[in-house]
Parts: C-alpha cells; sequence; structure tokens
C-alpha cells in the first residue's frame, strides 16, 4: 500500500519490516506500479522507484561473490539500501543532488548516516542520472547524450520568469499549498481508516483496485463531454501533448480531453507552455477530478507515489490563480511560474520535505533563477500546512504502527529517567564484549535488547 516511503522510514530508523526486501516484492512493486500508471489511475511512479531503488541495492549485498560475505551486514545493507533509494529519485527527476536530500530528509534520525556516506550516495545518484539518460537516447534512437536527464523535465523558462510584484501571489500561493495538503492528509487518512477497518480481506482489496480502475477510466472518458462545446483551434495553442479532438470539429481540440488523455510528465509541460490556452472551466475541473481520485486512489493495494499528482494539483492551481491576476491584476506575468510555484506549495503541503523538495524542483526546472520563489513559497506552506497536522509520511509511519523513534523526546516523557523504567538487576553488555559474553546473556534472559555501556566516558 503506497509508495513505501513511510516503510523506508521504518526501515532506516532501524525497524524490520516483512517482506520490505525481496525477490518478490520488487516484482510486485515494478508491475504494480508499471500497471497502475498505463491505467491512468492517479498516481506517480517516484515514490515506487525510492523504493525499488532501495530493493535493488539491498540485493547487490548479496550477489554470488565470495567477496560480498564481508559486508552482509545491518548497517551496510541499510547504507546500500539508502543508496539504491536516491538513486531511483534522481533517476525520476533527473536530480542528483535532490535525490540524495531526499533519503537523508526521511531517514532521520538515523544511526549510519555520515559524511562519507553522503558523498558516496551523491556519486550513486549521479551514476543513476547518466545511465538513465543513456538508455533513454538508445530507446529514441538519439546521440548519445549526458544533457536534460530524468524521466521528468519541466521544460525551459524565460530568462526573468518573475518580478518583485509577485511575490505577494506567491504567498498566496504557498498558503493555498498548505491548506490543500493538510486537507488532503485529512480525507485520506479517514478514507484509509475505513479501508483498514472494512477491506480486511486480499479479495476485497483486490475488487477495490478493480472498482477503482472501472470508476476512473468512465470519469475520464466521459468528463469531456461536460466542456464539448469549449473547442479550441489547434493553430491557437501550441505545446508538446497530443491534441486529442474528442467530439470537436476538424483542425480543433478539446482541451479537457487533452489534458486527461496525455501522460501526466506531457500534461505538466503543457501546464508550464507559454503557448498554451486555458480557461478557468478546464483548469478548476481538472483540479478537481485529480484531487478527488487522489485522495481516493492513495491507500488502495496499488503501488502509488503521490509527487506527480501532487505537481498536476499544483500547476492546475497556479495557472488558476495566474490566469486571474493576468485579466484582472497585472498583466505582465509569467503563468508558467505560477503552475511550478503552485506545484512546489502543493507538494511542501502534504510531504513537509524542505531543501530536498527545493532542490529536487531547482534541478527539474533547470533555472536558478526560481530557487527563491521555490524557497519562499514552500516555507509558507510548510508552516501553513504544520498548523493543521503532521506530514503524510509521518501519518503513514503511525498509521502502521511503526515503532518510529523520533529525534525529539515526547513531552509527556521528558521527566522520565531510565531507572524509572528499567527493571532490575539491569542486564548490561560491555563497549567490547566476547562472543561467549553475548551468547550468556542471550542464554539467561528472553528479551533481546540490552543497553552497552562504556567504563572510559
Amino acid at each position: 500500500m503506497g509508495s513505501g516511503i513511510a516503510e523506508l522510514m521504518g526501515y532506516f530508523n532501524g525497524i524490520k519490516i516483512d517482506q520490505l526486501i525481496g525477490v518478490r516484492t520488487l516484482i510486485v512493486k515494478i508491475l504494480g506500479t508499471s500497471l497502475g500508471v498505463a491505467a491512468s489511475l492517479a498516481i506517480g511512479k517516484e515514490g515506487p522507484l525510492a523504493h525499488i531503488g532501495a530493493i535493488v541495492g539491498h540485493m547487490v549485498v548479496h550477489l554470488p561473490f565470495s567477496f560480498t560475505k564481508y559486508f552482509q551486514n545491518e548497517e551496510f545493507k541499510r547504507q546500500v539500501a539508502a543508496a539504491g533509494a536516491a538513486a531511483g529519485v534522481s533517476a525520476a527527476f533527473g536530480s542528483p543532488i535532490g535525490g540524495s536530500l531526499f533519503v537523508f530528509e526521511i531517514s532521520r534520525p538515523s544511526t549510519f548516516w555520515s559524511f562519507g556516506l553522503t558523498w558516496k550516495i551523491f556519486f550513486c545518484s549521479s551514476i543513476s542520472t547518466f545511465t538513465l539518460n543513456i538508455l533513454i537516447c538508445i530507446m529514441k534512437g538519439e546521440d548519445l547524450s549526458i544533457t536534460n536527464a530524468g524521466l521528468i523535465k519541466f521544460g525551459e523558462y524565460d530568462e526573468n520568469p518573475y518580478k518583485l510584484q509577485d511575490f505577494p501571489f506567491f504567498i498566496i500561493l504557498g498558503i493555498f499549498g498548505g491548506l490543500l495538503g493538510s486537507f488532503f492528509i485529512y480525507v485520506n487518512f479517514e478514507l484509509n481508516l475505513i479501508r483498514k477497518r472494512y477491506l480486511n480481506t486480499k479479495w476485497k482489496k483486490v475488487m477495490e483496485t478493480v472498482a477503482l480502475c472501472t470508476l476512473t477510466a468512465t470519469v475520464l472518458f466521459y468528463t469531456p463531454n461536460i466542456l464539448s462545446k469549449s473547442c479550441i483551434s489547434q493553430d491557437e495553442s501550441s505545446f508538446d501533448a497530443e491534441h486529442i479532438r474528442y467530439l470537436c470539429p476538424e483542425g480543433m481540440y478539446n482541451p479537457m480531453a487533452t489534458f486527461l488523455f496525455n501522460p501526466e510528465g506531457t500534461v505538466i509541460k503543457s501546464f508550464l507552455s507559454k503557448k498554451a490556452v486555458f480557461s478557468y472551466e478546464t483548469l478548476l475541473l481538472f483540479f478537481l477530478i485529480w484531487f478527488s481520485f487522489t485522495c481516493i486512489t492513495y491507500g488502495t493495494a496499488v503501488p502509488a507515489g503521490l509527487f506527480l499528482p501532487g505537481i498536476l494539483i499544483g500547476c492546475s492551481l497556479g495557472r488558476v490563480l495566474g490566469l486571474f491576476i493576468e485579466n484582472y491584476i497585472v498583466q505582465e506575468i509569467h503563468p508558467s511560474t505560477y503552475a511550478i510555484i503552485g506545484a512546489a506549495s502543493t507538494l511542501a503541503g502534504y510531504s513537509r520535505l524542505s531543501f530536498s523538495l527545493a532542490v529536487i524542483m531547482l534541478e527539474t526546472t533547470e533555472n536558478v533563477n526560481l530557487f527563491l520563489p521555490i524557497i519562499f513559497a514552500l516555507f509558507v506552506s510548510f508552516a501553513t500546512g504544520g498548523i493543521f497536522n503532521k506530514s503524510m509520511y509521518v501519518g503513514a509511519v503511525q498509521f502502521k504502527n511503526f515503532p518510529f523513534l523520533n529525534e525529539k523526546v515526547p513531552m509527556c516523557n521528558e521527566l522520565i529517567t531510565a531507572e524509572q523504567i528499567m527493571s532490575m538487576p539491569v542486564q548490561t553488555l560491555e563497549h567490547k564484549s566476547s562472543v561467549k559474553q553475548i551468547h550468556s546473556i542471550l542464554m539467561r534472559n528472553k528479551f533481546d535488547g540490552f543497553p552497552i555501556i562504556n567504563q572510559n566516558y
């Protein structure tokens, strides 16, 4: 269920989770993600890619070579799993720095992370991005290139994509993104409580997925009928997506059908195109469909990420605000900038990621000029959403009852000492203990967690 990010957070925190790593999990994750995206479900592939990368990294340690046995310990397994997860995110966005920071941010607090590990993970992420771009060039029959890597790129921007007068509107977008993200977390959490209560067998989960696929396909196919008269000439609007005629006359296209029937990455580029033509009806209906179906879909028995849906929802939200400002307040604006700020605000609203999300958005847009407004809106959204609830990932960890170790001691436990909760006599291990001592203490006790003491401190 979900993208696997919550499970990775628990694993990096030191929790052993059954069936998190394994060949069967890898196969199910790859097939489930591929089929879910192909079925046009309101999901993304970026979160599952992180989980897939972690599994591949973990499996590297068990390759049939004699030297790999020296690396088959829990600490090193977590290190290579972290490198694999970072490689997966980096391949999705063409963002090696952002992928590395993303894994660092979701793994806090951890005992295995170090400065040396950081550059190793960054190197792994860079190789992943490079390899993906080479494979894409081979697939397209193009000359080998190492530029514009990544499964998702947001296209090109102007050299001056915003002005100082735009910043108040960026703050408004950040507030909207935070409110939207917190509302999404609340609705999705309530729906998952219902699932947990009633969908208690595998067949019920399968039937829910089948019903959801049927509902999604039906709604996406018939929704353009609502705006069947909103046909636009293909000469008036130019973008990378394939123009879908639907029921429009020859030489015209239905914008709603175009945005619903094209792949997610292509639709994002259309939202960010300077030559695309939008209407309030198209944007608001697209926003409503994607937000509703993302709330419903995330939590089903399908590997599902939230990055792409969040970007699409945020782009439509930013375009609505940009269109309103352009029509009634200031005409000289860049609507594509509002789209990308809306995407960053929405993502921050439910993920509550900070520096990693900012760097991912920066590397994906490939425009350093957008960094300041992205940071601005991101932290406004982060603060606004934090007023109402915790992040989607932290909520998922709590929902799945993982014994997650936080950085800060809960307020109710601040005054409790170790002496008050430990049994007497205390069973301890020395910092350097022999195998005989470890075996002896394990045989004398039914539990297997012992404090380690060091006489030198």
